[in-house]
């Protein structure tokens, strides 16, 4: 009979107490209280998600409130599955759309619907097969825009360009007025062509830069990394110039004349002999007859002046016009540009 009482009092998971009783001590079990675990119930929850034009949503994240170990992804259809409490919060996020808070409140099936978030749609950069964030851009590309040079006397947008681009390097061919070469990081090949590839509103333009107004420039994207040769092909292995122009604004009307005048000079011109100076030099080093450059020496025989007859003061004039109006449907923009360059060199 006791070591059937002792059984019974291990099984019980209770604390031990001490009993006196007949002047013998007793290991007598001191009841606790029982803890009682109790299992929330949870309901399975299916649903779509659409965005606000009906069309499903593919890869949106929806989680728990509070739990975000509990989650699903929505497939091709724009469905899901989870379990979750009755009372549990839904948060669906995608990227582009704002994120929605849906309580279930018991549903069992949900349609949810959710908003492009025009705010992170703001502040895009042309990478050539689309636009993205500049926050969430990966790859190497120089951004310029109008602001940077539309209250300077550029002619040409090789100028502008020139030094306001990291990695980019405009080298003039020497000639006054002549072709200017630009170079993404440098010249990759030793016999054959450096130059970039130049797209003017998504068309390929062989020409490059040449005959572009920099008025109707609004902006330009220069892709400086192996993503240009990604999306542009063998083309693109010496960067790419995406060139955005004007356009019109919707019920707005502009009209915008600019015009400049400047000047230039040589300098830094080497200093020479005079006429007198140098046919002195011929007959004290070279033996020359002095009879012969007798004119010259008595300075009664000028000679030429070569470099007064090379140099001048040179005159550009630019004018420019704009025109641009629109409506919902139509906007247009209109340009002409005048220039004269007079170089400082005939």
């Amino acid at each position: 009979m006791k070591k059937e009482k002792e059984k019974l009092f291990r099984a019980l998971p209770l604390a031990v107490g001490l009993l006196w009783a007949s002047g013998n001590v007793l290991a007598v079990p001191v009841l606790a209280p029982y803890e009682y675990a109790v299992n929330q119930q949870t309901n399975q929850v299916t649903g779509v998600i659409n965005d606000a034009n009906g069309e499903p949503l593919i890869g949106v994240n929806v989680v728990e409130k509070g739990n975000t170990q509990n989650g699903s992804i929505t497939d091709l259809n724009g469905k899901f599955n989870l379990n979750v409490s009755p009372n549990a919060v839904l948060i669906c996020s995608y990227i582009g759309y704002k994120t929605a808070e849906v309580p279930v409140e018991g549903q069992k099936n949900l349609t949810i619907t959710l908003h492009e978030d025009s705010e992170a749609l703001d502040e895009v950069i042309v990478i050539g097969y689309g636009t993205v964030r500049k926050a969430d851009l990966a790859g190497s590309v120089a951004v310029m825009d109008n602001k940077q040079f539309k209250d300077q006397p550029v002619t040409r947008i090789e100028d502008a360009l020139q030094g306001r681009v990291s990695g980019i390097s405009v080298m003039s061919s020497g000639v006054p007025g002549g072709d200017l070469k630009i170079r993404v990081r440098g010249a990759s090949s030793i016999n054959k062509s450096n130059d970039p590839l130049y797209v003017v509103d998504g068309i390929v333009r062989e020409s490059g830069l040449e005959g572009i107004n920099p008025e109707d420039i609004q902006s330009m994207q220069i892709l400086k990394d192996a993503s240009s040769t990604a999306i542009y092909g063998s083309r693109g292995a010496n960067g790419v110039v995406l060139v955005t122009t004007k356009t019109g604004k919707a019920g707005k009307t502009e009209v915008v004349f600019d015009a400049s005048v400047g000047f230039s000079n040589a300098y830094h011109i080497p200093e020479v002999m005079s006429t007198q100076e140098y046919a002195q030099a011929l007959v004290d080093y070279k033996g020359a007859d002095r009879a012969a450059l007798s004119g010259y020496l008595d300075g009664s025989n000028p000679g030429i002046d070569w470099m007064d007859v090379l140099l001048r003061t040179g005159v550009t004039q630019n004018y420019k016009v704009a025109i641009s109006k629109g409506n919902e449907d139509t906007q247009f923009y209109v340009s002409g540009n005048y220039m004269n360059l007079n170089s400082a060199a005939f």
